[in-house]
């Protein structure tokens, strides 16, 4: 009593052997009543899965097997599927949903476990580790034996359905590269025609175009993602894929809704200037000269950004700094070795526009001497300061280098 342990009183004359064989005979009928209810459940779940809404029904007969919530989250981390609908609260609907976020971007194959206040879940994702196809979550702590054996029927299920929903996935894909192809011609009435029978109307004009790369692992899950997104922004985002890059459009009134795409898929975007389909190859092109300006905590990049910072802004990076600087070095070691200002003169001659007055007066030196460092600084180069190609291309080497 003092221990809070059960206590049974047992007629002295029966025999120890009896209460043993009582004990065991009780754990055999509990035991053969679980394993008969695991068959039952199995065979319910799949009777379920036959029916037409297949993945729904599986998930409502787990749920009513398991007298508990069970839900199911696409690959973008959305609850597509939940038995009872509401049995949880919002509080712990948040929860889990950030748990399933993570879960998803790890991209491991795995169970885990989570508790919201007095609320315990048990989380089995979906498909193959790098391409989760999604999460199922019981709202339940440990499962017992059968249990699991019930979830784990239920799991190899889900998974099978969504790897046939994936091939059918990489044939829409296929089709959605061929209508980016389409849109390039600067005639959308094709892609158009497709789009409106199969996913609803493209994206109305004036619309934006934006970039990212499709190589790698990632790039099926992003697809994927995409898809789910698309269906449920109903004709607000297109994608395709085109060689290597993933190519979206949006109209230009939901151009902000690219900030938060790229966010939650962690997407570096090139993004185009607002253009009509006549002119879809065109912002394509905006967006690709746009995205290799992405880079450190700059998910999105816009054209309007790279055409204020000028043709040079094009080319300012590592590889046209170390080309800049390759060109100016012969100038560079001349002042080095024998203490000249060849590099300053150059440089103050372009800024005056050619002019030796205006180079002498702000150098503080005679025109002559100004005169006379040119001619040398053009026999070190190589090159001819008359032509104006030659002139341009030293000016840009000194904006790219620095001086």
């Amino acid at each position: 009593r003092d221990a809070r342990m059960p206590l049974f009183e047992v007629p002295y004359s029966t025999p120890f052997i009896a209460v043993a064989r009582a004990n065991a005979e009780t754990v055999a009928a509990q035991a053969y009543a679980r394993r008969s209810w695991a068959l039952s459940a199995q065979r319910a779940i799949a009777l379920a899965a036959l029916r037409p809404d297949g993945l729904a029904a599986t998930i409502e007969e787990l749920a009513r097997q398991l007298d508990t919530w069970v839900g199911m989250f696409d690959a973008a981390g959305e609850l597509m599927q939940e038995h009872p609908v509401g049995g949880i609260s919002a509080t712990a609907a948040a929860s889990l949903r950030a748990e399933v976020d993570a879960v998803l971007r790890r991209g491991a194959r795995a169970g885990s476990s989570l508790r919201s206040g007095e609320r315990a879940f048990t989380l089995q994702t979906l498909g193959r580790g790098g391409s989760l196809r999604g999460v199922v979550a019981i709202a339940a702590g440990e499962l017992d034996r059968e249990g699991r054996d019930v979830v784990t029927a239920v799991i190899a299920m889900a998974g099978l359905a969504l790897e046939q929903h994936q091939r059918l996935g990489r044939a829409r894909n296929a089709l959605r590269t061929g209508m980016v192809h389409s849109l390039q011609t600067g005639d959308p009435a094709l892609a158009e025609r497709i789009s409106r029978d199969i996913w609803g109307p493209l994206p109305t004009p004036p619309v934006v175009v934006a970039v990212t790369d499709a190589t790698g692992a990632r790039a099926d899950a992003v697809l994927e993602r995409l898809e789910l997104i698309a269906d449920e922004r109903g004709g607000a985002l297109f994608y395709g894929r085109d060689g290597s890059e993933i190519v979206l459009v949006t109209g230009a009134d939901e151009e902000d809704e690219l900030d938060a795409l790229a966010d939650a898929l962690e997407l570096r975007l090139g993004v185009s200037s607002a253009a009509g389909y006549e002119d879809f190859d065109a912002a394509l092109t905006q967006a690709r000269a746009a995205h290799p300006r992405v880079g450190g905590a700059t998910a999105v990049v816009r054209f309007s950004t790279v055409r204020a910072d000028g043709i040079l802004g094009t080319v300012d990076s590592a590889a046209g700094r170390a080309v800049a600087s390759a060109v100016l070095e012969p100038l560079v070691s001349h002042d080095r070795d024998h203490r000249g200002a060849l590099v300053a003169t150059l440089g103050a001659w372009l800024d005056a526009d050619g002019s030796h007055e205006a180079t002498a007066l702000t150098l503080g030196v005679h025109r002559h001497t100004v005169r006379t460092r040119l001619a040398l600084a053009e026999r070190l180069l190589e090159r001819d300061l008359g032509s104006f190609a030659v002139r341009a291309e030293l000016w840009a080497a000194f904006r790219l280098r620095g001086g």
